[in-house]
């Protein structure tokens, strides 16, 4: 089965996400966050307080030592933090060494076959930016393991014309039972 996670950081949505239990673990980026309007600090601390699986949190250095440095204080915040790396020459770096210090990373903005070959790593495979409920479909056909998405894209997941077709009638026949 492929993993679902949203990829948002508007808590509204990932307590309705939880609620259905359908929610495996949740990215985030400072685009995301920025969107809240709110602190960093409390955004990170209602997402882990909810969610009950990996919990993505990108770092925003740019060089290697500095990037190892903000992964390392990330990883401490709480035991599902995976630390979101950037796929550049300095990220590559900074992935080698969080991961031999057994720090749980995800290798983010890989746009290319090129970039995902650069991998020696045991790993799971994450589609991200799904925009569409059949992109799930495509993602877990290439054998994706996780697919990370949009809270509206989960919601139109769970939507189907004949459902609604077989709820109305199911509910119209119930008012004919005698009771």
């Amino acid at each position: 089965m492929v993993k679902i996670f949203l990829d948002t950081a508007d808590i509204a949505e990932i307590r309705e996400a939880v609620s259905w239990g359908v929610l495996d673990g949740v990215t985030t980026n400072p685009t995301l966050v920025s969107k809240t309007g709110r602190k960093w600090g409390e955004v990170v601390q209602d997402i882990l307080a909810v969610v009950d699986g990996p919990v993505n949190l990108e770092v925003t250095s740019e060089d290697a030592p500095s990037m190892v440095s903000e992964g390392r204080r990330l990883a401490k915040l709480h035991k599902n933090v995976v630390v979101k790396v950037q796929m550049t020459t300095e990220g590559l770096k900074a992935i080698k060494a969080l991961s031999a210090e057994g720090i749980k990373v995800n290798t983010t903005l890989i746009f290319s076959a090129n970039q995902a070959i650069l991998y020696e790593w045991d790993c799971e495979v994450l589609v991200a930016s799904i925009r569409h409920p059949l992109h799930v479909i495509d993602a877990a056909k290439i054998g994706a393991h996780i697919v990370t998405m949009p809270f509206e894209v989960l919601q139109k997941m769970t939507k189907h014309a004949l459902t609604d077709v077989g709820l109305k009638r199911f509910l119209e026949d119930w008012k004919k039972v005698p009771k």
